[in-house]
């Protein structure tokens, strides 16, 4: 030891490992808080997406599907038994899409490792805490983009008109929004490009 040498412990917390500021984050200095912000804000601007676009396909389809849910009625069925349908169905295409997702997530995380130079992994097979939050986030993403749709079909009367006026008007403005917010994250791209 060198004299007057006096070695300091400090404790702390894991978190602040990786995300933490100064000498906290020594371990993983690529790692900041803005960046991680920002790629969080990213991937919610891009979820928000598919739940709009979701949320647009399933009310043009309104149209498509009266005949089915006269039918369905006429047989007895109620509000809640269409309603619980559409959501089944909604969940199935979502568990089918965060499948995909997470097969190119496998097939994209070595080329993007390479980019990045960094050593990235996704081990959620090994941890069934983050393979179950991820399951829980799809579902609640799910039936969250397909509760308005449900509800929607689910109260169409098929002696009605085909068109609901405020239906359509909730879709032209779910469109607006759906490129303003693609707008704004492509030139959030192009700026971090």
């Amino acid at each position: 030891e060198e004299p007057g040498y006096h070695p300091r412990f400090l404790l702390v917390s894991l978190t602040s490992l990786h995300l933490g500021p100064g000498e906290q984050a020594i371990i993983s200095p690529r790692c900041k808080r803005p960046m991680t912000r920002s790629l969080v804000s990213a991937v919610l601007l891009i979820i928000a997406i598919a739940a709009f676009n979701f949320i647009n396909l399933a009310t043009a389809r309104a149209a498509r599907r009266i005949l089915e849910i006269g039918i369905r009625k006429t047989m007895g069925a109620s509000r809640l038994d269409i309603a619980v349908q559409f959501l089944c169905e909604a969940l199935m295409c979502a568990l089918l899409a965060g499948a995909i997702a997470l097969a190119l997530v496998e097939w994209l995380l070595p080329p993007l490792r390479a980019a990045l130079d960094a050593d990235l992994s996704f081990s959620y097979w090994s941890a069934p805490t983050l393979a179950a939050i991820l399951l829980l986030f799809v579902v609640a993403v799910a039936l969250a983009a397909a509760s308005y749709p449900a509800l929607l079909l689910s109260a169409l009367r098929p002696a009605h008109a085909v068109k609901r006026p405020g239906a359509l008007r909730l879709r032209q403005v779910l469109v607006v929004l759906q490129f303003a917010v693609l707008t704004a994250l492509l030139t959030g791209v192009g700026v971090i490009y």
